[in-house]
């Protein structure tokens, strides 16, 4: 084993608030607890995990996974991986993996329009077998080459996909391969979080043999949550209705009908969210037996309308299978200590969701698939409370000072906003787009970040002038969207750094 406080892989020179850290997490790892660590941003977390855990972890034959909230924040730890690699004498390799909306070359030939991760999903499941670059990446005998010179040093996900678009070879198999060769692989919470494709991880990895950092973890419990809950609404009824009639599904049209009568009775009947009598609303269909075979033809019917969607050049989604889907997957968890149907009305508008709090025991059961599990975050204190709730047990904390000081802090607590519920009204947005109107001009100029709730949130401030207030004060605008490749969120960010 090696000493304590081995800096072989820490590039930078330590500071003086780091050191307790780095002894923490370096001695802790060797104990096979779990670790949960809470620094402030901008403490250096990263670099101190990766310096303190590698010495470990390339010693036993370990692979790190390093798992973060959304994929644009993927490459953090393997531009880390890439300082230490340079000034180290032995050959590290890690990279960051994203999904087949970012790493599919022909679902952006296909599709003119913005895509979601299931529209290129689908897109791979219905093409793979003719796809050139999926073809290529199987036969061409360049691939293995390829990959072993990929492998001589760590590289983010946009150097993988542009190497890959030059020898027209699928990016998103070439980075299945590189599983193999990985010190450390970077990728988000989805891979780990949902059951629905986590044996994705479990076929490619030996997780027992893995160590997982989860980054950024304060944002477990609302990943998980989401991640198993989901809505319709009434814009989810109209749209299907339009499948039924431009695809001729004429044997779901009363299907559609009854969940329209009770959207509409519901308008007089409810006046705040409510547990559905899931019950009463299927016997409206006659049976469960028959409302669990209708739901199972929209689903079927929606593939049929995705695939045509997708061979005339469209996102390949459909309202019609998301309905479908709905229902059965709700009817799975139907009965279930922690889920619930209810019926919801917000600015006159009915729908009807389901919200799963089950996250302790989701998150639970996933912790002992690994060899052991490192949380860090700036905001998860209490740890025995965070702990708690995510349901992590075998576990040492520590929570770590602030390195900055008092006078460089300023927090201030706005009057009269919230961006509580599902719509944010406009007087609320003006209040807000006001409020960040005064506050950059107090900045004389200095750089600011402005981080909304939601992008829907973001939506309706820019609605009501933000970006107006934002170019009237000086400020050159950078801007995130939802429906961003991640090449292009990429490069935002680096534009702003610069």
């Amino acid at each position: 084993m090696y000493r304590e406080l081995d800096t072989k892989f820490f590039p930078y020179r330590l500071r003086n608030y780091q050191v307790d850290f780095f002894k923490f997490v370096q001695r802790e790892v060797m104990s096979g607890y779990n670790i949960v660590v809470d620094a402030a941003t901008g403490f250096g977390k990263t670099p101190l995990i990766l310096g303190a855990i590698l010495p470990y972890t390339l010693e036993m034959g370990y692979k790190v996974l390093w798992i973060v909230r959304t994929g644009n924040e993927t490459d953090r730890p393997i531009e880390e991986l890439k300082e230490i690699a340079s000034r180290s004498s032995e050959n590290i390799f890690g990279f960051s993996f994203r999904g087949k909306k970012d790493m599919c070359l022909l679902v952006r030939e296909l599709i003119e329009e913005n895509i979601t991760h299931e529209d290129a999903r689908v897109a791979c499941e219905i093409y793979r077998g003719s796809c050139p670059y999926y073809l290529n990446f199987l036969h061409d005998p360049r691939t293995d080459l390829f990959v072993e010179d990929m492998i001589k040093e760590p590289k983010v996900y946009s150097e993988i996909f542009e190497k890959c678009r030059e020898f027209e070879i699928c990016p998103y198999y070439v980075q299945i391969q590189l599983m193999e060769y990985a010190d450390v692989i970077s990728m988000s919470y989805n891979y780990v979080l949902d059951s629905r494709i986590r044996y994705f991880i479990k076929k490619l990895l030996r997780l027992k043999r893995t160590l997982l950092v989860v980054d950024e973890a304060h944002n477990l419990q609302n990943a998980a949550g989401s991640l198993y809950s989901d809505r319709i609404t009434e814009r989810t009824l109209d749209r299907a209705l339009g499948e039924v009639e431009e695809y001729e599904v004429k044997n779901l049209l009363s299907f559609i009908d009854i969940h329209r009568e009770y959207f509409e009775k519901s308008k007089e009947s409810i006046e705040e969210d409510m547990l559905l009598d899931v019950e009463r609303f299927i016997g409206s269909f006659g049976s469960r037996r028959k409302f669990e075979e209708l739901c199972r033809q929209a689903l079927k019917e929606g593939n049929r309308i995705r695939r045509m969607r997708l061979e005339n050049g469209r996102a390949p989604r459909s309202s019609l299978h998301h309905l479908g889907r709905f229902w059965l997957e709700s009817l799975e968890t139907l009965g279930e200590d922690g889920v619930f149907i209810l019926a919801v009305k917000e600015g006159g508008r009915i729908s009807i969701e389901r919200v799963d709090m089950r996250s302790n025991i989701i998150l639970g059961e996933i912790w002992p698939m690994f060899a052991q599990c490192i949380f860090c975050s700036g905001t998860i204190r209490p740890i025995d409370a965070f702990s708690e709730v995510i349901g992590l047990d075998n576990f040492v904390g520590k929570e770590f000072p602030s390195p900055y000081p008092l006078e460089n802090i300023r927090t201030f607590l706005l009057r009269d906003v919230t961006t509580r519920g599902e719509e944010l009204p406009e007087q609320m947005a003006i209040r807000y787009v006001n409020a960040v109107d005064i506050f950059l001009s107090h900045m004389h100029g200095r750089n600011a970040a402005i981080f909304a709730s939601s992008y829907r949130v973001l939506q309706k401030l820019i609605e009501n002038g933000l970006t107006d207030v934002i170019r009237e004060r000086g400020y050159t605008l950078f801007m995130e969207r939802s429906d961003m490749h991640g090449d292009e969120a990429k490069r935002v960010l680096t534009q702003f750094k610069e």
